[in-house]
């Protein structure tokens, strides 16, 4: 599979950012994350070409019945390359959050997938951000025992707090 053809794909169905709610049953999202948890090792390469073909016949901007977003389904597998796709070229909501309070951050973090948390914070994911218990994304990780996730979590949230103290936006 060749960037082009996966590009093609992304920006034909990237059409309408409006918010769209299937039942479970009909959408073409339901099969891919079957197909993923059916088969947890499957290669990135392979993932990344159903992801594609699904895409192309499915709204980018779906969510569950609980409203996590593919972003969240993916971040929640470890599926980075896909979490990478979906932020920059379809414009995912890095901090949408589902019906617990819990963003792809929060998800990525209990998981214990560092390379998807660091994508996700590289793109302004929230560190911040609290689910509806009161714990944000490094609590997550810290309560699961990702320690090294944890801490660099734990950086980032603070750094977040210093910068809005101050009232400095950070370039990133």
């Amino acid at each position: 599979m060749t960037e082009n053809y996966f590009s093609n794909t992304l920006s034909k169905s990237a059409n309408g950012a409006a918010r769209l709610k299937d039942t479970p049953d009909n959408s073409p999202w339901n099969g891919f994350l079957n197909t993923l948890d059916q088969n947890p090792k499957i290669l990135d390469r392979e993932a990344m070409d159903l992801f594609a073909k699904t895409l192309a016949s499915a709204k980018s901007d779906w969510k569950d019945a609980n409203d996590n977003t593919l972003l969240m389904h993916m971040a929640s597998r470890g599926k980075t390359e896909i979490v990478k796709r979906l932020i920059h070229e379809l414009y995912a909501n890095v901090n949408a959050v589902n019906k617990g309070g819990s963003s792809a951050l929060h998800l990525a973090a209990r998981a214990g997938f560092k390379d998807v948390c660091t994508e996700l914070t590289n793109s302004h994911a929230d560190p911040c951000k609290k689910d509806v218990n009161g714990l944000t994304p490094a609590m997550v990780a810290r309560e699961q025992g990702h320690t090294e996730i944890a801490d660099m979590l734990g950086k980032e949230e603070m750094s977040k707090r210093i910068w809005t103290a101050h009232n400095i936006v950070p370039d990133r």
